[in-house]
């Protein structure tokens, strides 16, 4: 569970979700590196618009794209094309 890749793959900082939330981005961060609670990952998820379930994407499951852009850090999704074109 990466919490703090996902906050930032959708465009927010760790100190505004904190402060959205009403606690210090320390308070925050020490939250994190511990065993946040569904409560604290509810109140997460709802500040940066994403259900609970993300966080506990599995990381070894295969993605339908092949590069990260190097500007936006966001999944370029490639796909083949058919040689029949």
């Amino acid at each position: 569970m990466d919490i703090k890749t996902i906050v930032k793959d959708r465009g927010f900082l760790m100190e505004d979700v904190a402060k959205e939330m009403g606690i210090s981005p320390i308070t925050l961060s020490q939250t994190i590196a511990r065993n946040p609670t569904v409560k604290t990952l509810q109140r997460i998820a709802k500040v940066i618009g994403c259900q609970v379930g993300d966080f506990f994407q599995d990381e070894t499951e295969s993605h339908d794209y092949d590069f990260i852009c190097p500007h936006c850090g966001k999944p370029i999704k490639v796909s083949k094309l058919d040689s029949n074109m």
